[in-house]
């Protein structure tokens, strides 16, 4: 999808190096049914990275999972306040919640760590 509303490749999160700095060096905000960390670099520009383990469940889920988190920062990567790489990490109870949950979690813990407005 073309425009400011897409999710090219960069702003994925590829490299095990990437994940290893932003989990070493970035803010940790722990919620109920995930942990989001966030190191704020503005040489890396805004860049997203999932965690999403087996013990979350099945695959099906767990890619649903992925593309309702991956949905959420597409929708309001434009709104954060700085730029820099963001690692949402899922929990094992998440399997159980639906999308609106999921975005209502996620923005209240970038809301909590002062990286999304509003």
């Amino acid at each position: 999808m073309p425009g400011e509303y897409g999710f090219p490749k960069e702003y994925r999160l590829h490299k095990k190096k990437e994940f290893e700095d932003v989990f070493r060096k970035g803010k940790r905000i722990s919620g109920e049914g995930m942990v989001c960390y966030w190191f704020s670099d503005e040489q890396m520009g805004n860049k997203l990275g999932i965690v999403v383990s087996r013990k979350v469940g099945r695959s099906v889920k767990r890619n649903q999972i992925k593309r309702y988190i991956r949905e959420f920062y597409r929708l309001n990567r434009l709104h954060f306040r700085e730029s820099g790489a963001l690692i949402v990490v899922a929990r094992a109870g998440l399997s159980e919640w639906n999308h609106q949950q999921i975005d209502a979690e996620l923005a209240r813990l970038l809301k909590t760590g002062g990286i999304l407005n509003g």
